[in-house]
């Protein structure tokens, strides 16, 4: 499993999904500090919306 991958334009997480080809992916509903930190403590949660 690949987590806590930051992506900086659509176009990146095309490529990314086309070459790994990832049984699932997520996507975050979260605010942070510095996104692209490997733990959660480096990243400095900030908040999240809501989503129904």
């Amino acid at each position: 499993m690949n987590r806590h991958v930051k992506f900086g334009s659509q176009k990146e997480v095309r490529d990314y999904l086309a070459r790994v080809a990832p049984a699932h992916s997520y996507h975050s509903v979260a605010y942070y500090e510095d996104p692209g930190r490997k733990t959660m403590i480096e990243k400095h949660w900030q908040g999240a919306d809501l989503i129904f």
